[in-house]
């Protein structure tokens, strides 16, 4: 297996778009309580925060690998 290739390229942007996706979802419980936050909902809301937080570093790290251009003309070939 190629450490860059295409299918690589693909799953770094589902990986992101999944842990944005799963750190909205355990801010919610917090967003929708009008009650005082639990420590346990507090916990979950921070998880949540650090994902949302860390998705986009994922995609910006692996969006900055893949545009060397040695890595970039390997992924020529790709079909968009």
């Amino acid at each position: 297996m190629q450490l860059f290739s295409c299918k690589v390229m693909r799953s770094m942007v589902v990986v992101s778009t999944a842990t944005f996706s799963f750190g909205v979802i355990l801010q919610l419980p917090s967003v929708l309580s009008w009650l005082q936050p639990q420590l346990s909902t507090a916990f979950f809301s921070y998880l949540g925060l650090l994902l949302m937080l860390l998705s986009p570093l994922i995609l910006g790290i692996s969006a900055l690998i893949f545009s060397v251009p040695y890595v970039s003309h390997k992924l020529d070939s790709c079909q968009h």
